[in-house]
């Protein structure tokens, strides 16, 4: 065996690739017929070009801006001052459990010679739970669990009857 013999299957130059941030690489590739690893070679190696997923998030108004800095500074001049009591800074956060077999399928194929014709069959209605958790210096406070969508109203009632009481007492910490 000699090894690669033969003409090149294709031609690699930057110039052949449309330079379309929102063309895939499969349809550039399609568009100049050229084969979709040497698009992509060239995209990566020699455009220096990398995939970024887009991220999603709320419009802040100036206003909310304004009212975020502001309350920023606040928060540190009282640090300076010892008006404010790091060791009483509780960060917080919550997860959803999907107890359905949830299963988030973006990056999920199925490989076969034929198609399996596998479906899962999904509630309109998901069972769910969200659990929250705060921690601080002190410690971290016990899971609260909510079996019903989270309302301001059921979130109030949680710190209310479960966080401030756990917080109050010490021998948890």
């Amino acid at each position: 065996m000699f090894g690669n013999v033969g003409r090149p299957l294709s031609v690699k130059t930057p110039e052949k690739i449309e330079r379309s941030p929102r063309t895939s690489i499969r349809k550039a590739a399609q568009k100049v017929g050229i084969k979709l690893e040497s698009a992509r070679q060239i995209v990566v190696a020699d455009l220096q070009l990398f995939p970024y997923k887009i991220q999603i998030h709320q419009r802040l108004s100036q206003r909310s801006v304004e009212q975020r800095l502001e309350f920023a500074n606040t928060i540190v001049e009282m640090i300076d001052n010892d008006q404010f009591d790091v060791n009483m800074l509780w960060c917080s956060d919550e997860a959803h459990f999907h107890l359905d077999g949830y299963v988030n399928r973006q990056n999920w194929r199925v490989w076969g010679t034929e198609n399996p014709h596998f479906a899962i069959e999904k509630s309109l209605y998901p069972r769910r739970v969200t659990v929250w958790c705060a921690l601080s210096s002190r410690g971290i406070v016990e899971a609260i669990f909510f079996e019903q969508t989270v309302d301001s109203a059921r979130y109030v009632e949680a710190l209310r009857n479960q966080f401030i009481p756990a917080i109050q007492s010490e021998q948890d910490f």
